[in-house]
């Protein structure tokens, strides 16, 4: 499904067009209200849930001696890091989920060394040791997908789910800008099943027995 085509479904589930006016009578100004409930409702399912359509890759650079990197501003949550090694290896590098922990186990000044274990820090990965030569992390992880609009139409993620992204977007964003709707049960009721059906067919592709549906710390 394309945007113009989601904008025209906005309007004739939700009557909400580029126009409407916040619950207050204050016009939205630049705000296009369409656009900004199809893009919060992809955003929150990013944030949520783990599946394909949001699974990525980047590369991060470590200096010698770094104790951290910043994150890829749309890293959500990390799946894998790994970097390789001047001998060649590959080095699986092992979260450690408690900041705490990190701390004890990689106090400040401490030596550097083979990178082996990180922590996430708001938007900053610690790196422990820090690595005694440059490295470059390869990690995967699942994050937000690049909003719609600015000549950005559709993509996989709007193509293949675009049923559950406009019941997203009808269920929690849509009321924000036309007040209450005596059908907003349904549809919430609506996107939480298209949510699970999402779900399995995930489960699905991937081969596992069990339900795809993994809270994003956070």
């Amino acid at each position: 499904m394309d945007l113009a085509t989601a904008r025209t479904m906005l309007l004739g589930f939700g009557g909400l067009d580029g126009t409407t006016r916040l619950p207050d009578g204050t016009a939205p100004g630049t705000v296009d209200a369409q656009l900004w409930c199809i893009n919060m409702a992809r955003r929150r399912l990013c944030r949520r849930r783990r599946f394909s359509f949001n699974y990525q890759s980047a590369n991060l650079n470590a200096a010698a001696n770094a104790t951290s990197v910043p994150l890829d501003p749309s890293m959500v949550a990390l799946a894998h890091v790994e970097y390789l090694r001047a001998a060649g290896d590959v080095v699986h590098v092992s979260a450690v989920p408690s900041l705490d922990v990190f701390r004890y186990l990689y106090p400040a000044g401490i030596a550097s060394g083979d990178l082996a274990e990180y922590a996430v820090k708001g938007r900053s990965l610690l790196l422990g040791p820090p690595p005694a030569q440059a490295v470059v992390l390869n990690c995967d992880y699942w994050g937000l997908l690049p909003d719609l609009g600015a000549g950005l139409d559709t993509d996989d993620f709007m193509d293949h789910a675009y049923e559950l992204i406009l019941f997203e977007a009808l269920a929690d964003f849509v009321p924000i800008w036309t007040l209450e709707d005596a059908r907003q049960a349904v549809w919430s009721a609506t996107r939480d099943e298209l949510l699970q059906d999402f779900l399995d067919e995930q489960a699905d592709l991937a081969g596992s027995d069990g339900d795809a549906s993994m809270e994003v710390p956070g």
